[in-house]
């Protein structure tokens, strides 16, 4: 069976962007994972940018079904380094 795992991602500007996982999780055969994503482009340290504006993307809870926008982070950028609000992202880079 294919497992498929999603995050989900934006800017303090309000763009989104989305992380696709899908992994081979069968037993006796092959593994494999592919890593797709979609208003998202690579950054430094294993970090995502915006694809829209280039900004810093933190992780976010997953949409509503509603079909309103997601809730952005904060970004906080001090002189040394650059953090997310830490209850909406994990992510940390030290410069």
């Amino acid at each position: 069976m294919t497992m498929r795992t999603y995050e989900y991602f934006a800017c303090p500007n309000g763009h989104q962007g989305e992380e696709k996982t899908t992994e081979n999780d069968q037993p006796y055969s092959k593994c494999w994972e592919s890593i797709s994503i979609k208003g998202l482009r690579n950054g430094p340290d294993g970090s995502y940018l915006c694809e829209v504006c280039g900004l810093l993307m933190s992780r976010v809870p997953k949409p509503s079904a509603q079909g309103t926008t997601m809730p952005f982070p904060k970004i906080h950028q001090h002189n040394s380094h650059v953090t997310a609000d830490p209850i909406m992202s994990d992510y940390v880079r030290e410069q």
